[in-house]
């Protein structure tokens, strides 16, 4: 194949350089060779036999060294003769720097980029002294991203660097009971996000209230009635109101209320009287009793109290309460005891006169006291015929 493609050329080379060779039997000429299409081997091997037998020139038959081939009258010959002058290419320069001719150089369109963007560059080839391209610089860098400045309302100023975010607040100090609003800024080249300007935020504290003059602190609470007082059978009707962040629950504004005795409540009122019991059914007296009688013995000395007297088979007796649990009482003095009646025993032989008990009633429900009283006892001593004293 290779032959083939030398003799082809060699044809193409003698019939353009206009070589007039004998049209004998041997060369055929080469009109019927057609570009692009399949050479016959026929015709080339006539042709490559003439010219191997007519001896052409080739240009390995040139041995003498600085022998070329060439055409000369009219015939190839071998002559000695100097190699053209090879061509010299001229190289580029950029920036300072020489671009080897066939060689290239990467170039950037500006020296440096905004933060964010990219270089943009180009390849720029040495072709004889020409630099292709027109990029002008031969580096390119991507500034840094530029922090941000926070200077809050209440604080200190403060550098934020890129990406990074600090803590802002919408306010200082908000109500007790309320929320501190809160946001992250963050800064972004210089930019700082958001618009809270306070950098800490603090949450009042609960106020405390004030009843009756006197301070209830925040979450205490405190005792109020209804009225300051009421009578009886009428109780007081009393609220627990709290404070709250200043503000008390509850309306009842009286800090105590007091119940009061009445005459005309359905019942009679409390009276508190004695007797001295000397072996006969006496009738209590209101706030005293007095004996003076003969030389009698005295068994006791009895005191009571209460809203009526008891029917007995002989009269009426101790004072007592219609409803006892309605009261809580104390004798003291001369007698002592809880109940409605006290009694002092074993008198015969006690001289010592009057003798005096307190009695105090108080509302079982509140601890008011509704009723007080001192009662005497009180006999005349004198001899009695068996040498004895009676009080």
């Amino acid at each position: 194949m290779k032959k083939s493609i030398f003799a082809l050329a060699i044809v193409f080379f003698l019939s353009f350089a206009g070589i007039g060779f004998a049209q004998n039997a041997g060369w055929i000429g080469t009109s019927w060779i057609n570009i692009g299409s399949v050479i016959p081997a026929s015709p080339l091997k006539s042709n490559l036999d003439w010219l191997q037998e007519n001896k052409v020139h080739k240009p390995q038959d040139c041995i003498t060294p600085g022998d070329r081939l060439v055409w000369k009258d009219a015939d190839w010959g071998c002559e000695n003769a100097p190699e053209p002058p090879e061509k010299v290419y001229r190289d580029c320069s950029f920036n300072g720097s020489t671009v080897l001719h066939g060689q290239s150089t990467v170039a950037f369109e500006r020296e440096s980029e905004p933060f964010g963007d990219r270089c943009n560059s180009e390849v720029r080839t040495c072709n004889d002294g020409t630099l292709s391209g027109s990029f002008p610089f031969g580096s390119c860098s991507v500034d840094g991203a530029a922090s941000c400045t926070f200077t809050p309302t209440n604080g200190s100023q403060v550098v934020v660097q890129h990406g990074e975010s600090v803590a802002a607040y919408q306010a200082g100090s908000v109500a007790y009971g309320s929320t501190c609003q809160s946001q992250a800024r963050t800064c972004n080249n210089g930019t700082l996000s958001g618009s809270y300007q306070f950098s800490s935020c603090t949450v009042g504290g609960a106020a405390s209230c004030t009843f009756d003059g006197n301070e209830i602190a925040h979450g205490g609470t405190v005792t109020a009635y209804e009225t300051a007082s009421v009578e009886e059978p009428d109780s007081c009707t009393s609220e627990v109101r709290t404070c709250n962040n200043g503000a008390l629950s509850g309306t009842y504004v009286e800090p105590s209320c007091t119940v009061n005795p009445c005459t005309d409540c359905g019942r009679d009122p409390i009276r508190a009287g004695c007797y001295i019991d000397t072996q006969a059914w006496d009738v209590p007296s209101v706030g005293a009793c007095f004996e003076d009688g003969g030389c009698t013995i005295t068994d006791a000395i009895s005191w009571s109290v209460g809203d009526f007297q008891r029917q007995t088979t002989h009269g009426l007796g101790d004072y007592e309460f219609r409803d006892p649990g309605l009261y809580t009482i104390q004798w003291t003095g001369a007698c002592t005891g809880t109940g409605h009646s006290c009694t002092v025993y074993d008198m015969r032989n006690t001289v010592a006169s009057p003798h005096t008990a307190t009695v105090t009633v108080r509302d079982r429900s509140t601890g008011q006291v509704v009723f007080t009283d001192t009662v005497e006892a009180r006999k005349r001593v004198r001899q009695c015929d068996d040498n004895t004293q009676e009080q």
